[in-house]
C-alpha cells in the first residue's frame, strides 16, 4: 500500500526545512539584538501573524517588551485561540516569551506550537553564544585597560628610575666634590674660590630641593596619595605667593615678570596644586629665558566656565618634536637651561596631572628662538565639568 503525503505532513516538513536553513547561522550572531530581529523575522515568514512580541525578562529589563511591528495597537482585543506563546528558558532561567498574536491559518496552531519549541531551542542556544561572546569582548576590553594602566605604570617607573639614576645622582656628585675640596684643601683655597664654590653649592642644593619636590609630590600623586581639596580661589593673590619662591631666579638673570590678571578672578581648584602648576611653569621659563628677557602671567575668563592662563616667556623656545613629547612620563625631554641649571622634565608632568586632576587641561606652543606659552585652565566652579581640547 502507498504511503500517504498528507497536506500536514508536508507543511511540517517544508517548515522545518525552512527553519533549519533560516537559522542555520543565526548560533553565530553575537548581538542579542540581531538575534530577535532576526527570530522575528522568521516567526512572522512561518506565521504571519497580526503582531509579534518579544517580552525580555533577562538581566535588568524585567518585562521589557519590543513588538514586531510598531504600529500595532496593544489595545486590540487578542483572540486566544489563534495565538500561542514560545517561552524562552536557558538553564532553567526564564529568559523571555515571544508572543505570536493572531495567526493568519489557526487550523494549524498545533504544528506552529511544535515549530515554536525548535524556535526556542534554537534561539535560547543563540542568545547563550551571544551572551558568552559579549562576556569574552568586555574581559578582553578591561585585561586592555588593565594592560595599558600597568604599561604606564612601567613607563612612569622606567621615568622615576632615570630622574634618580641620572637627574639627581649628577647634582648630588657635583654636590659632594664641591663639599670634599673644601674640607680637604679649604687651607690653600683662596676667600674669593671659596665664594665661588659656595655659590656653586648652594645653586645645587636649591635644584636638588626643588628636583626632590617634584619627584616626591609625583610619587604621591602616582599612588593616589595626594587628597584634592578644591575650593574658590582669587588667582591674582595665589600666583604672586607662588611666584615669591621663585625671586632668586629672577634677580640672577635680570628677568622682568609682568602679570595680566584681573583683580576679582577666581577659579575652582585645590590651592596646593595650582600653586605647584605655577611654579613649575614659571620656574620653567626662568630656566629657558636668557638675561634681561620677560615672563608674562595672563589669565581672562570665558564663556565655558573655565579660566584660561597662560605663562610666556622670551626664552629659547623648542622644537617640534621636543614640544610634541612635554608631558609623556616615558620620554626623556630634560636639556640644560640658558645659564646651565639642571632640568629633569618632571616638572611639567606633574602640571598636567594636577591640571587634570583639577578638571582643566594643558597644552604649549612654541618654536625655537621665539620663546614659548604653556597654557592650562581651570574651572570657576564645582559642576563644571572639563571639555577635551
Amino acid at each position: 500500500m502507498a504511503n500517504t503525503v498528507t497536506k500536514i505532513d508536508v507543511l511540517e516538513s517544508t517548515d522545518y526545512f525552512f527553519i533549519l536553513k533560516t537559522l542555520e547561522n543565526l548560533v553565530n550572531y553575537t548581538s542579542e539584538s540581531d538575534i530577535i530581529k532576526e527570530v522575528f523575522e522568521l516567526l512572522n515568514t512561518l506565521f504571519s501573524p497580526r503582531q509579534i512580541v518579544f517580552i525580555d525578562y533577562s538581566q535588568d529589563l524585567k518585562g521589557k517588551a519590543t513588538y514586531f511591528n510598531s504600529m500595532y495597537d496593544d489595545n486590540l482585543q487578542k483572540d486566544t485561540c489563534n495565538s500561542f506563546f514560545i517561552e524562552i528558558v536557558n538553564n532553567n532561567i526564564f529568559l523571555g516569551v515571544f508572543e505570536i498574536i493572531d495567526v493568519m491559518y489557526p487550523e494549524h496552531i498545533h504544528e506552529y506550537r511544535k515549530i515554536g519549541i525548535v524556535v526556542s531551542s534554537i534561539f535560547r542556544v543563540a542568545i547563550s553564544n551571544a551572551r558568552k561572546f559579549q562576556i569574552i569582548e568586555t574581559q578582553k576590553e578591561q585585561l586592555q585597560i588593565y594592560s595599558n594602566l600597568l604599561n604606564e605604570m612601567v613607563r612612569s617607573k622606567d621615568r622615576f628610575f632615570s630622574i634618580i639614576a641620572h637627574d639627581l645622582r649628577g647634582p648630588l656628585c657635583s654636590f659632594m666634590g664641591l663639599t670634599t675640596i673644601l674640607a680637604d684643601e679649604i687651607s690653600d683655597i683662596s676667600f674669593k674660590e671659596i665664594m665661588k664654590m659656595t655659590a656653586k653649592m648652594k645653586n645645587a642644593a636649591i635644584g636638588l630641593l626643588g628636583l626632590l619636590e617634584n619627584l616626591l609630590e609625583w610619587a604621591r600623586s602616582q599612588q593616589g596619595l595626594i587628597p584634592i581639596m578644591s575650593k574658590e580661589l582669587h588667582l591674582l593673590p595665589v600666583i604672586e605667593e607662588s611666584f615669591n619662591l621663585l625671586n632668586e631666579g629672577v634677580i640672577k638673570k635680570n628677568i622682568k615678570i609682568t602679570y595680566n590678571i584681573p583683580l576679582g578672578l577666581k577659579v575652582y581648584a585645590d590651592l596646593k596644586m595650582v600653586q605647584t602648576i605655577i611654579r613649575n611653569l614659571v620656574s620653567n621659563g626662568l630656566k629657558f629665558t636668557p638675561k634681561e628677557g620677560e615672563i608674562v602671567i595672563s589669565a581672562n575668563n570665558t564663556e565655558d566656565g573655565f579660566v584660561y592662563i597662560s605663562v610666556r616667556d622670551s626664552g629659547i623656545g623648542m622644537d617640534a618634536q621636543l614640544r610634541d613629547s612635554l608631558f609623556s612620563a616615558d620620554v626623556k625631554t630634560n636639556r640644560s637651561g640658558t645659564e646651565g641649571e639642571p632640568s629633569s622634565g618632571l616638572g611639567l608632568i606633574l602640571c598636567k596631572d594636577f591640571v587634570e586632576k583639577n578638571g582643566g587641561w594643558i597644552w604649549v606652543e612654541s618654536e625655537e628662538g621665539k620663546g614659548s606659552t604653556f597654557f592650562f585652565t581651570l574651572p570657576t566652579k564645582k559642576e563644571i565639568v572639563p571639555i577635551e581640547n
